[in-house]
């Protein structure tokens, strides 16, 4: 083996060359003049196409692998030259067959790349290009100037309120805290403080807030009405009603007062009260179709179907998509075994939402009632797939579908 060429470097190739790059060299190097017909030694093109056959075959090039590491001589001189114009690595054996090599990938001769003497030239600056970088420095800096006194100009108690209303409670509550920590008596921020109190369920804490703000300012009604509000949440209706009555003495006519007392008397089962309130609500707001669905429920509550059906077509002649007022209406028809005026106020519910199991266990009732026995198992199919966290809606429609055939 020691006298054998390194077939690698005839190629002028890596030991761990692919089969491609073995070619590509191959031919490169025929085609550099090593083949006669362009004026080369037969034996060097000998030698190529030798080193070309073992190389190109895997099973040649395993066994002189295998020959070449065992007792090698010492590797002829190497040089490694960037091709310039594809920037591949190649492998030379001397300056002279450097000036005349070609890429193994590429083909073009390799050479040695000059250097350039003369410093690059330096690009021009036109003076349009420097205004516009100037421009935005301008810009930038006005802008950030605009933002610093836009945020010192800030009024701290609307950004607390914008938090608020993004749902951001904790954040929201920090910035009023810091508020009323510089203008204890700032009766907007109580309040504010008290709502957020209240939508974390910290009913405690909200109670104390309106009766801060109650202590700042006796006679604001709307004080009184929110710890109404928060004593019934909590669970205490005898000192809603009082807060809520003390709030109605300083104004009368506040709708939201009334109608929270009026909430206060249907809870404690006093329906007559909850309806004169209701009553005295309404010419206050003739256009809040809330006010005639909540006089209906109570109606219904009561026992009387007629004046909770008249009032519930009152609340849908003001807002014909009031969803609860339908389902409300079709409940008392389906009592009164109105089938079909029933199954209209049920199918213009479930349009505005369709996903409520009980409205469809109605509605298979009613398709049931009116023969239509088809609708209905559709109906109970519909139950069971929405009603899958309540099992025993789940088990009621299992026995309906049962008795109509439809498993």
């Amino acid at each position: 083996m020691a006298d054998t060429p390194d077939y690698y470097e005839v190629l002028q190739v890596h030991p761990k060359a692919s089969p491609l790059m073995v070619k590509k060299a191959y031919r490169t190097l025929l085609m550099a003049g090593a083949h006669p017909d362009l004026g080369g030694n037969k034996l060097d093109t000998q030698l190529l196409t030798e080193a070309y056959h073992v190389l190109s075959d895997p099973d040649k090039r395993l066994a002189y692998d295998q020959r070449r590491v065992i007792g090698r001589a010492a590797p002829t001189t190497i040089l490694i030259s960037i091709c310039p114009h594809c920037g591949v690595f190649n492998r030379v054996r001397s300056e002279t067959k450097l000036l005349i090599a070609r890429c193994g990938k590429c083909g073009q001769t390799i050479g040695k790349p000059k250097i350039p003497t003369a410093p690059l030239p330096k690009l021009k600056r036109w003076p349009w290009q420097w205004l516009t970088g100037g421009l935005v420095g301008i810009l930038l800096l006005a802008a950030g100037t605009g933002y610093w006194f836009w945020n010192q100009s800030r009024d701290p108690l609307q950004e607390a309120i914008e938090l608020e209303e993004r749902g951001q409670l904790s954040v929201a509550a920090e910035k009023l805290q810091a508020v009323l920590a510089q203008e204890p008596r700032n009766l907007t921020a109580h309040h504010h403080l008290g709502r957020v109190y209240e939508d974390q369920k910290k009913f405690d804490l909200a109670v104390a807030e309106y009766q801060r703000a109650i202590a700042i300012a006796p006679e604001s009604p709307k004080s009184h009405y929110l710890l109404g509000k928060v004593l019934m949440r909590q669970g205490r209706p005898a000192d809603a009603e009082a807060a809520l009555r003390r709030s109605l003495e300083i104004d009368p006519q506040d709708v939201g007062a009334l109608v929270a007392l009026g909430n206060v008397m249907v809870r404690t089962e006093r329906f007559d009260e909850a309806i004169a309130l209701y009553k005295q609500a309404i010419p206050l707001d003739a256009r809040n179709s809330d006010l005639y669905f909540n006089l209906g429920t109570v109606y219904q509550l009561k026992g009387d179907p007629g004046q909770a059906i008249s009032t519930y077509k009152q609340a849908l002649g003001i807002e014909p998509r009031h969803r609860e007022a339908m389902v409300h209406l079709g409940r008392l028809y389906q009592e009164r075994g109105a089938i079909q005026d029933a199954l209209t106020q049920f199918q213009r519910a479930a349009v505005l939402r369709y996903e409520d199991p009980d409205l469809h266990f109605r509605m298979a009732d009613l398709y049931r009632q009116a023969g239509d026995p088809t609708r209905a198992i559709r109906e109970l199919q519909e139950v069971q797939s929405q009603s899958k966290s309540n099992p025993i809606l789940q088990e009621r429609a299992q026995r309906a579908l049962q008795a109509l055939g439809g498993t």
